[in-house]
Order: C-alpha cells, then sequence, then structure tokens
C-alpha cells in the first residue's frame, strides 16, 4: 500500500516514526510538505502538486 504523509519535514520525529512504523509493515510512503499543493475551482475543484493534478500523480 501506498501511504502519502503531509508533514513539513520528513526528519521531524513524529513523521520519522510514523514513515518507520509504515516501512516495516512493507508499506511504501512518500512525504510530502503540504504548503506544496495548491487548489482550483475553476468549473470543478482540483488538488495540485507542483503543477500536477493529483488525481493524476502516481506517487
Amino acid at each position: 500500500m501506498w501511504i502519502l504523509i503531509l508533514s513539513r519535514k520528513a526528519s521531524i520525529y513524529s513523521t520519522r516514526r510514523l514513515t518507520e512504523a509504515a516501512l516495516a509493515r512493507g508499506h511504501q510512503v512518500n512525504v510530502v510538505d503540504p504548503l506544496e499543493f495548491s487548489s482550483s475551482v475553476r468549473g470543478r475543484a482540483s488538488l495540485f502538486h507542483r503543477g500536477l493534478e493529483v488525481g493524476a500523480m502516481t506517487w
């Protein structure tokens, strides 16, 4: 299972512990800064990470 953790830094203790626990259970983990996201509500609501729509991304 892929797990996406929203955190300001991967080195923060709680983020590091969550990552370690998920990896120990065989999951794949990505840590992403929530401030790197943006949204748009033109026509429909969309969420973007660094300019790419989240629904179209594979982490």
